[in-house]
């Protein structure tokens, strides 16, 4: 026996009222003498012992009727083994349906499920559908989608056990991992909330490991309602996978997709599974043409092991185009057709338009200038796809940075209040701005006006550190560990190395500085750092200060150099 609404047993405490009436209203008598008064005496000493007996079973009757009321008002309810009793009490339950890609696995290869998924994830449907099936007549129940995220179907439970049915039969696998305790834990507040005598949770799941990452918060959930929701765990598939490749990178080695020009394709193959593997073949398509544009065979890949292939691809026409990579053959040794390909979207362009704007652009030879080095790396021949343009601080507007791509300040000395305004339109539409150090910047200015200010430099510029007239004393860049995606190509021995550049002097950045309250501004983030020294009191290898910073602005994004861009404080040109 339980009580849905136990709070109102409070109200057994009225049964007390009858008594204190009764006790206060006794009959009292007073002795008279009175010849007369010996009949009557008689009479009620004949009738005493009944009408006591009545006075006891009328406070009986109050009392019950106070005590019945309380009880009414607690709502009682039989639980357990007392259903045997009376019959089946109706469900109030939710079913969470596992949808992760895992969920997608043909049980055997190149088996086809039914609508929605591979054969497991039609086994988990059915199980699903069986339970709902399975409830007691009126009954109520919810569905829950559970993958990483948490979507519900039907998240309020409903008495059409119909609709529950035909959700069940629209579910669909996605394309996320897993991760069961989101789900579990907005079923307990869904069901905490209502009052009803059975509560239930189902969890339908291929019982896979990561689904259960944070089984001891889901463990500690369920303790602690424990007696009020009830959890069933119902698994499904099988317990051992043959073969599991996945394509699990893809992605443009340069960055940047100019049209016919050949691109470089870097592309991960991982085998999750247990056996080797030989003779992968990889192919890479663009918008879904029917035949490869390149082709890539792996002689063999072992269990765990993930071996990266570059493939190659060239883009006709400007603008989106999508890129696919997927292995030959996948049922011959894969039993989990969601991972058997990658897919990506890039934006082709005719040319890429860059202005650098040079703060010391009056030397007589070229080679002096600031952007010279900068104008040859970025545009090697005329015909280039990266054009660049050479201009003065006193040029800018928004008019002019609304032409580029992207704009580079070249040791320019200071900006006016128009030239900063025309900067933060110019990064609110999504461009892009990359300040280099140098003799004639003003870092007093620099560090109030574009940093505390207005939020643009992901640091303030510290004092200089380092003399360029000598060769001893130096700085060189990270030679490992290169997490940001600008830095990642020279993870690759095939793309040099940039450890060997050598920094003489540098405006120090730091990843640490009190960040200003701009509310375009996104957070600062390190894109190199220097090595540091022996000298300098840390042991060799470890990596020092920032030498590349960037940040978020608004739609844009912001990089920060600590050294030139030519060669007068460092031989990185």
């Amino acid at each position: 026996m339980s009580f849905l609404n136990t709070i109102m047993l409070a109200g057994l405490t009225a049964v007390a009222v009858p008594i204190i009436i009764h006790l206060l209203n006794r009959r009292k008598f007073k002795t008279v003498t009175w010849a007369a008064m010996k009949f009557v005496k008689l009479s009620v000493d004949q009738n005493q012992r009944r009408m006591r007996i009545e006075d006891l079973i009328l406070l009986l009757i109050r009392c019950a009727l106070v005590a019945l009321l309380a009880l009414a008002l607690a709502r009682p309810a039989l639980k357990d083994s007392s259903t045997d009793v009376l019959g089946q009490a109706k469900v109030t339950g939710i079913v969470i349906l596992d949808n992760s890609y895992s969920m997608d696995l043909r049980l055997k290869a190149g088996e086809s499920g039914d609508s929605g998924g591979g054969a497991t994830f039609e086994q988990a449907r059915k199980a699903a559908k069986a339970t709902v099936d399975a409830l007691p007549s009126g009954s109520a129940v919810g569905v829950l989608l559970a993958s990483d995220i948490v979507r519900g179907v039907i998240d309020e439970p409903t008495y059409d056990l119909n609709q529950a049915y035909a959700e069940l039969d629209r579910a669909q696998v996605s394309h996320h991992a897993t991760d069961l305790f989101p789900a579990v834990e907005s079923a307990v507040n869904i069901l905490k909330e209502r009052a009803d005598l059975r509560k239930e949770i189902y969890i339908v799941t291929d019982g896979q490991a990561s689904g259960w990452q944070q089984n001891a918060d889901i463990q500690k959930l369920i303790e602690d309602n424990k007696g009020d929701i009830d959890v069933y765990v119902l698994r499904v598939g099988e317990d051992t996978v043959p073969g599991n490749m996945a394509i699990t990178k893809l992605d443009v080695s340069s960055g940047l997709t100019p049209v016919k020009h050949p691109l470089r394709i870097e592309v991960e193959v991982a085998n999750r599974g247990k056996n080797e593997w030989q003779d992968v073949t990889v192919n890479l398509y663009v918008d879904e043409r029917p035949d490869p544009v390149d082709q890539v065979n792996i002689p063999a890949v072992k269990a765990g092991e993930t071996v990266p292939v570059p493939l190659f691809a060239r883009l006709e026409k400007e603008g989106y185009h999508s890129i696919r990579a997927s292995f030959n053959d996948p049922e011959r040794y894969d039993s989990l057709p969601a991972d058997n390909q990658n897919r990506l979207v890039v934006n082709a362009v005719s040319d890429v338009r860059v202005l650098v704007v040079d703060g010391d652009g009056a030397a007589s030879d070229p080679r002096d200038n600031e952007s010279f080095f900068l104008g040859v790396a970025l545009s090697p021949v005329d015909d280039h796809y990266v054009q660049v343009d050479i201009s003065s601080p006193e040029l800018l507007s928004q008019a002019i940075l609304s032409k580029y791509t992207t704009v580079v300040f070249a040791n320019v000395e200071r900006f006016t209040e128009d030239n900063i305004k025309a900067m933060r339109d110019y990064l609110l539409n999504g461009g892009g701005l990359i300040f280099y150090p140098g003799d004639q910047v003003e870092v007093d200015h620099y560090n109030e006006e574009l940093f505390k200010k207005h939020g643009i430099l992901p640091s303030p510029w510290g004092v200089p550190v380092g003399d360029s007239s000598q060769d001893e004393e130096y700085q060189e860049f990270q030679k490992r560990g290169y997490e940001h995606p600008v830095t990642a190509p020279w993870e690759n021995p095939e793309f040099g190395s940039i450890g060997s550049a050598r920094t003489f002097r540098w405006l120090p950045l730091s990843d640490e500085a009190e960040q200003p309250e701009v509310e375009e501004a996104g957070l600062p983030r390190v894109v190199l750092r220097y090595e540091s020294r022996p000298d300098e009191g840390e042991e060799e290898g470890e990596l020092g200060g920032p030498a590349i910073m960037e940040r978020d602005w608004g739609t844009g994004r912001v990089f920060q150099f600590s050294s030139t861009a030519d060669i007068d404080w460092s031989d990185l040109a």
